[in-house]
């Protein structure tokens, strides 16, 4: 690891963002209020470091890349102006990643928590954490493995009624409208297998993963809710003279869905590179549910 860029750096920075909606549903207080119209103010301090170590071999083939690692501590406030009622608005965002130099593994954490208020309620809040990392390559003869995993948790706090999130792309290739509600838990485990072999220029690579999931309402224990998972393989094909450089082939099948949904998936699709965390700091926002 460097520590060339291990400047620890201190930013203000603020934005207006105003909405306007000319076409949109009948409107009130208490219906529709996505299309309300509003003007919101935004003012974000935010303390930022950042150093980078070099690997490759994290996703996909590749050249070496600089691996970012550090941590950013970030409070949002600002004040909406609403066609209805005016709000006040506070987030608090903290990320941090390390390196392990002796086992030469990654770890990224993520705490927020953030919502509106004024003097009648809290209303319109998200809290997420995530946390996920890989582990250094192993060797097996020509083979060079990876394992990768993640977990992240997000909860709505009073949320607005028309307001939900889903596990679609949480669990890959899974769409299921029925899954849908106010809180959600996902765990992610994928091993790769990059193998030595070439052909026509393509580099190969095999893949396993089991996505899970929990989701349903944020008035229950999640872990008392609907359980969905998925388990699958597949194999990327790398070449440097594409557009996409990384194609991959999945099948994947999912044991415990509604009746109404295909149990097997599979999919010919682009991959991008893997983009990593790397502390900088961008324009005031607010925390989205997602």
């Amino acid at each position: 690891p460097s520590k060339t860029f291990a400047r620890r750096k201190f930013y203000i920075a603020a934005r207006m963002l105003n909405l306007h909606f000319f076409e949109r549903p009948n409107v009130t207080a208490e219906s529709n209020q996505f299309y309300r119209n509003r003007t919101l103010f935004l003012t974000s301090l935010s303390l930022s470091e950042t150093q980078y170590y070099k690997s490759n071999l994290i996703y996909n083939y590749g050249r070496t890349e600089d691996i970012p690692y550090g941590f950013l501590a970030q409070v949002n406030m600002g004040l909406e102006y609403g066609e209805f009622y005016n709000r006040n608005y506070l987030s608090l965002d903290f990320q941090r990643a390390i390196y392990l130099k002796k086992s030469k593994s990654y770890f990224f954490s993520r705490a927020s928590i953030g919502g509106y208020f004024n003097s009648k309620r809290y209303q319109q809040g998200v809290l997420r954490l995530q946390t996920n990392f890989f582990s250094r390559i192993r060797k097996l003869g020509k083979y060079r493995f990876r394992n990768f995993g993640e977990i992240e948790y997000t909860l709505g706090i009073r949320r607005f009624s028309d307001e939900f999130i889903s596990l679609e792309d949480e669990i890959r290739g899974f769409s299921e409208e029925a899954a849908m509600g106010t809180q959600k838990l996902v765990l992610n485990l994928e091993s790769i297998a990059f193998t030595p072999y070439t052909l026509g220029g393509f580099r190969f690579a095999f893949y396993t993963f089991t996505d899970m999931g929990f989701i349903g309402s944020n008035k229950k224990n999640i872990l008392k809710q609907d359980f969905y998972y998925g388990l699958g393989l597949g194999i990327r094909l790398h070449n440097e003279n594409l557009v996409f450089k990384t194609i991959q082939l999945r099948l994947a099948f999912y044991p415990n869905i509604p009746s109404s949904y295909d149990q097997l998936n599979y999919r010919l699709s682009g991959a991008e590179r893997p983009k990593f965390q790397n502390f900088k700091v961008s324009q005031p926002t607010v925390l989205f549910y997602e």
